[in-house]
């Protein structure tokens, strides 16, 4: 069973995506920075963007997508923030799909805002509370081919429209600068196109077909390079995640990169052991010096302040102490292991032949 990973939200809040055909449709929220990686790590058939989010939350990162096509899973976008990233990122394999790719893809817009709007959260069905211009455009196109609208109409309500600001795009906003009773009567017949609907339709019909017939995307020819905002991503991801969960995804890390942060590891870990059952070797005053500096860190001054603190974490001096005197030891531990420990892994390099003297 195929497996594909869909982004939808207010483009397409009832996606048709039964499992059927050999393939296993599985739905998640719009995708904001680090879902796209998430997505890929577990090696899925191939992963559909259509929504994201642009406003408030970072977005989609173009290195997520590129290192998913360098692992041979394929990409499509379409519809939004899908058909945004298809545009730029069609060089390297990902797949556009449907008329707002086009537009973005032949440069006839550059605008992000083209395919903005405002909607409800997903507990109310993503409900449209503007409408995204692409929309509107479309459905001006639409008006003059039936001859509801002249040109000079529509070409003067899309400015009009594209004037204000995206969560003001409305179809009541449009009709009220275009005075003219037939287009209100064709939008009332059910006349408004949804472009980005059916974008989205358009592309989950080109998976299904292209895993019917077994002609999946090629990926151009691109060595994926690791830069630090790539890195900085995953070490994001990985600190919202369950441990094993979190070792996978550091796993994606440069390969120089995840061997220290095993290596450290390591390290902390037997230093924590080792912690727990000796004594710290530099008497009172190095516990004295870690309670100085964790007062300043948290700005408690005086007893007072420290007893709020305590309190607000439902906790004691003494806990607190038992906390201070672990990691006094383990800091202790540490300066002692690393040295050992880095030694040893350098010997067992080279033994096996990976490094020279």
């Amino acid at each position: 069973m195929s497996r594909i990973v869909v982004f939808a939200g207010p483009s397409l809040p009832d996606p048709p995506v039964q499992e059927a055909d050999g393939l296993s449709f599985e739905l998640r929220p719009p995708a904001a920075q680090g879902d796209v990686l998430q997505a890929a790590l577990p090696g899925p058939s191939a992963i559909v963007l259509i929504d994201g989010y642009f406003h408030g939350v970072p977005a989609v990162f173009h290195k997520e997508i590129l290192w998913a096509l360098s692992e041979d899973i394929p990409v499509y976008g379409a519809s939004s923030m899908g058909a945004l990233r298809a545009a730029e990122l069609h060089p390297f394999g990902m797949v556009g799909v449907g008329k707002v790719f086009e537009r973005y893809q032949s440069g006839e817009t550059d605008q992000d805002d083209e395919v903005a709007l405002v909607h409800a959260p997903a507990e109310l069905g993503y409900t449209n509370l503007s409408d995204p211009l692409v929309n509107i455009r479309a459905t001006l196109d639409a008006a003059m081919t039936a001859d509801v609208l002249s040109e000079d109409e529509a070409r003067r309500a899309l400015a009009e429209v594209a004037a204000l600001h995206y969560p003001d795009r409305t179809r009541d906003a449009l009709l009220k600068l275009i005075a003219n009773a037939d287009f209100a009567q064709w939008i009332d017949a059910g006349n408004w196109v949804d472009q980005k609907r059916l974008d989205a339709l358009s592309c989950l019909d080109r998976v299904r077909a292209d895993h019917a017939n077994g002609a999946l995307p090629e990926r151009p020819g691109f060595v994926f390079r690791h830069t630090d905002a790539f890195q900085s991503l995953i070490r994001d991801i990985a600190s919202r995640l369950a441990p094993a969960e979190a070792l996978d995804m550091l796993s994606l890390l440069d390969p120089a990169e995840f061997e220290a942060r095993q290596t450290q590891a390591i390290v902390e870990t037997l230093a924590i052991n080792l912690a727990r059952t000796h004594p710290a070797s530099d008497g009172p005053e190095t516990m004295l010096q870690a309670v100085t500096e964790f007062r300043s860190r948290e700005h408690l001054p005086d007893a007072e302040s420290l007893a709020a603190w305590l309190n607000a974490r439902k906790s004691d001096v003494d806990e607190l102490s038992r906390h201070l005197d672990i990691q006094v030891k383990t800091a202790q531990q540490i300066s002692r292991l690393q040295p050992e420990i880095l030694s040893r892994i350098l010997v067992g390099l080279k033994m096996d032949g990976k490094l020279s003297d």
